[in-house]
Order: C-alpha cells, then structure tokens, then sequence
C-alpha cells in the first residue's frame, strides 16, 4: 500500500510549483473576497469556456464560438444587473442566436449546434456559479460559501485519490475514466464530510456563528457527489473530444477546466445552498 502512495507521489517540478500558485491564489480569493475574488472567477469562466472551445475544435467539431465566448463574457454584467433575471434573459437570447444561425447561416450542421447549446450549459452555467458566489454582496458569508467551493472539491479528491491508490482495486466506471475506483469514491465522501466538520468547527468558533455545524458536514458530504460528477464529466468530454488535458499553460496540470472541473460543479451545490440561506436569513 504504501509503496503505491510512494510510486504515485512523483510528480513533476512543474506541477508541484504550478499547484502552490494556485492554492495561493485560492487562498488570496477566499482571504481578499470583493473585485479580487470576483475577477479571479470571471478569469476561469473564460478559461473554462475557452478550453471547452478548443476541445471541441480539436475534434474537428464546428461550434459557434462566438455565441459561447460572448455568453462567458457578459455574464459578469448581466448578474452585476439584473442578478438571476439577466442572467436567464442572456441565456435565452443565446439560445435563440444559435438557433438562428443554425436555420439562417446553415454552416452547421444539427450536431455543431447541439454542441453549442451544451457548451452553454456545461462548462458556462457551472463556472457562472463560482462567479456569482464571489460576487456576493455580504463579504462575511461570500468568504465561507468561497471557501467551501474552493476547499471541499479539493479535499474530495486529496482523499479520493490517496484511497484510490492504496485501496482501490474495483474500477468505479471504466469507460469514462480508468483510475476512478470504488475506494476513491468513498474516499471522496469520507474526505468532503470530514473536511465540512473541520471548516464548521473553525468557521463557528473564530468567524461567524450564522451557519450551524450540521449544515457543514451536510455540504460536505453532498460535496463529494458533485465534485465527482464534475471530474468524472470533464473526463467523459475529453474522451469524446480524444483529448488527454484540455490545455497546457498550466504546467504539470493541463488547463482551467482540468483544474475547476469539480470546483465548478460543486459551485452549483453551493450557490443553491448560499440563495436558500440569504432568504433564511
């Protein structure tokens, strides 16, 4: 067991010191909040988009990017303006823009234009979320629901994947992702409720009492369902695409949506969570 966990701690140079960086810049997000934590999300949903765009391209698909890089991009000011409702309105126009295309431009054929559309909901809607949580008006509460996105998805999978190496041997879904094992799913569940608790204890004992303990480790646990889903859906669409990373400008980690793929997704749990308690409270 323990051999495994040595053999697989290997990791390049590059991907360790990319790593650090990035988990500066998630702690500086979380710790900063405001237009700092708001630009860094903006930022991933591009990159995000981007990725998903050149995936696409690479497999000789011919989306109509413009619609999802305009989309990516005015999702910003469409939230910061009419909040929930422009953010609908642009999704219905974009919608509407790629149905128009398809019928009047005719440069696409059905596929292409299904693409389109499913780039608008996967990764677009999903890092729109991360984005709306970091522009949360109440600084106190958008730090904790940042943090839980951020941290919770990254302590899933630390666990995930230690348990996936030194326990796993029964595959988990094999035709999506070959190293997923049942261990590893477990490990994620362990890892996300474990972490949730832990957060809870620091959050309620030095921050702010507003959020009970059981709705933590609630999260937490939820989160190692929907950070899974995400890792597990961004393999599925490299698989599809006949991609290994979906970028390399981030050595040793590939691209934006290698790294946020289960942050994403579990951006949708949180901001779901984060509108049912600012109603409550």
């Amino acid at each position: 067991m323990w051999r495994n966990i040595v053999l697989a701690g290997r990791v390049s140079k590059e991907r360790i010191i990319t790593g650090a960086l990035l988990i500066l810049l998630c702690a500086a997000a979380i710790i900063l909040g405001g237009w700092f934590a708001a630009i860094c999300a903006y930022v991933g949903l591009l990159a995000t988009a981007f990725d998903a765009l050149r995936a696409f391209k690479a497999a000789g698909y011919k989306v109509l990017w413009p619609v999802v890089l305009i989309t990516a991009v005015l999702m910003l000011p469409a939230y910061m303006l009419l909040d929930l409702t422009g953010v609908c309105i642009l999704l219905a126009v974009s919608v509407v823009l790629t149905l128009c295309a398809a019928v009047f431009v005719r440069k696409s054929d059905f596929l292409d234009v299904m693409l389109t559309l499913f780039l608008l909901m996967y990764p677009v809607l999903p890092a729109s979320m991360l984005l709306f949580i970091a522009c949360g008006r109440n600084q106190d509460m958008t730090q904790i629901f940042l943090a839980m996105t951020l941290i919770l998805p990254s302590a899933c999978d630390s666990i995930a994947y230690f348990m996936g190496i030194s326990l796993g041997k029964k595959k988990l879904c094999p035709e999506i992702s070959p190293k997923k094992t049942v261990a590893g799913c477990i490990g994620a569940f362990l890892g996300g409720t474990f972490f949730g608790l832990i957060m809870g204890l620091i959050v309620n004992r030095f921050f702010w009492q507003g959020i009970p303990l059981v709705h933590f480790v609630a999260i937490g646990f939820a989160s190692g369902f929907f950070s899974q889903v995400g890792d597990l859906s961004a393999s599925m669409l490299k698989r599809f695409c006949g991609i290994k990373d979906f970028g390399r400008y981030l050595p040793g980690h590939g691209g934006a949506l290698d790294r946020l793929d289960s942050i994403i997704i579990n951006a949708v749990l949180i901001f779901i969570y984060s509108r049912i308690m600012i109603y409550i409270l």
